[in-house]
Order: structure tokens, then C-alpha cells, then sequence
């Protein structure tokens, strides 16, 4: 086709994408979101090491361990490797007497610290009635549509119509079959 020949059909209207409106959920679900993924971090950063109980007792006994924070479940700390470099670590936490006589034998700095699961005991609580909610919100809004909504099943869709309003007589379609009826 060349650009002097024009096309028979007729131009079609584009029309633009529909815009998202700005809804609350989706800011808290955001909210959420960003919360989770920073509290991942942050224990990920914190980590450390991964070592056996036994071997965490080895480094103590040794005097390799700098410091150390106590938990309900893990044990947290950092000790010096081979090289002199210093290492953070962790260690599952077993239920040891005879541990805190250990780490002050030894001059090792402890701390107990209670765990901050306020997150999780937020999450636990918020998130599935948030859900439910959402739920219900979406489809009391698919059943809202122009019957009227879900509630109104009590109330009559019928047309009061006057003999004044009635505009078509019977001559007007005398000849259709389906008047005879």
C-alpha cells in the first residue's frame, strides 16, 4: 500500500488504559511487605556462623570466644579464627547449668537478651482477619453490581406504568403475528 492510498476502514478508537486508582490496601499490603523484608534482612545480616554446641564450648574452653548474647533459643556471639579474624557466630541454645560458670571462668562478656517477636505476633493476629476482610470486601463489590446488590433481594424491580404513559395501540402493530397472541 502507498502512503497516497488510503485505508477504507474506518480509525479505530484507542482508548487509553484504564488508571489505577490509589487503594488503602494496597499501601498496607506494601507496609507489610517492606516489614517482612526488612526484618529478613536483618536477621540474615545478623546471623553469623553456624556452629555446633560442642564446638562452641571448645572455642570457650580455649579462650577464642570475645562475647556472647544469650537468647531463649539460640546463642549469639562473635570469637577469633585462626587468623586472628573475628567471626560472628551461632549456636543453638541447650539447656547448660553449668554454662554461665564456664563463660565467667573464662572472662567471656555475656548478656541475655529476650527475643523481639513482636512481627510475627503482630503478623499472626493482623494478617488473617486482614485477609478476611479483604475477602469480604471484594466480594460484597462483584455482588454490588446493577441488580442492585447482594441485600437487595426484598425489594421489587416491577414498573408502575399509567394507561397515560402507554404510547403504542393496537393498530400500531395489528399486523404482527405475534399480537394476536
Amino acid at each position: 500500500m502507498t502512503p497516497t492510498e488510503q485505508d477504507p476502514r474506518p480509525p479505530v478508537s484507542r482508548r487509553p488504559p484504564p488508571s489505577r486508582t490509589f487503594s488503602p490496601w494496597m499501601a498496607v499490603s506494601a507496609l507489610v511487605l517492606m516489614l517482612i523484608l526488612v526484618n529478613g534482612v536483618r536477621a540474615m545480616l545478623s546471623q553469623g556462623e553456624a556452629l555446633q554446641y560442642s564446638q562452641f564450648k571448645t572455642l570457650i574452653n580455649e579462650g577464642r570466644v570475645s562475647q556472647v548474647v544469650i537468647t531463649t533459643d539460640r546463642i549469639e556471639g562473635t570469637y577469633q579464627n585462626t587468623s586472628n579474624a573475628i567471626v560472628p557466630f551461632y549456636a543453638v541454645r541447650v539447656e547448660d547449668p553449668k554454662l554461665l560458670e564456664l563463660l565467667e571462668s573464662k572472662n567471656v562478656p555475656y548478656e541475655a537478651k529476650a527475643d523481639n517477636r513482636w512481627m510475627t505476633e503482630l503478623l499472626s493476629w493482623v494478617l488473617p482477619i486482614a485477609i478476611i476482610v479483604a475477602v469480604w470486601m471484594f466480594f460484597f463489590r462483584r455482588m454490588g453490581g446493577a441488580e442492585g446488590g447482594i441485600m437487595s433481594f426484598g425489594r421489587s424491580r416491577a414498573k408502575m406504568f399509567s394507561e397515560d404513559d402507554v404510547k403504542v395501540s393496537f393498530a400500531d402493530v395489528a399486523g404482527v403475528e405475534e399480537a394476536a397472541d
